[in-house]
C-alpha cells in the first residue's frame, strides 16, 4: 500500500490485521485527533500544502500529508472488518 495509482490487494486476514492495528493506535486518540503516516497521534492542524513546479520533495512532510482523523479511521477500521478483503485502483 505504499504506492499511488499502482493498484493493492488486501486478502481478508490483512484486512483485519489492519483493524487492529488502528484499533490499537485508536485507544489512544481523542475526536479532533489525527493519525500520522508513522502511525503517531497529534492534536495540531492539518498543515495545508500547495505544490507547485517549484515545490521539492523536502519541503513536503509526507508524515502529516498522509494523515487520517480519528473518526475517518473509526469507518476505515469497520469497513476492513466486515469487507472479506478490498483492492485498492
Amino acid at each position: 500500500m505504499g504506492s499511488s495509482g499502482s493498484g493493492a490487494k488486501v486478502d481478508a486476514e490483512l484486512a483485519l490485521r489492519i483493524a487492529a492495528v488502528i484499533e490499537r493506535k485508536h485507544a489512544v486518540s481523542q475526536p479532533g485527533q489525527r493519525m500520522l503516516a508513522d502511525l503517531s497521534v497529534t492534536s495540531s492542524p492539518k498543515k495545508k500544502v500547495i505544490f507547485t513546479p517549484e515545490t521539492k520533495p523536502e519541503e513536503i512532510d509526507s508524515n502529516d500529508l498522509y494523515s487520517a482523523t480519528c473518526e475517518w479511521l473509526e469507518i476505515f477500521r469497520d469497513f476492513c472488518k466486515r469487507s472479506g478483503g478490498f483492492e485498492v485502483m
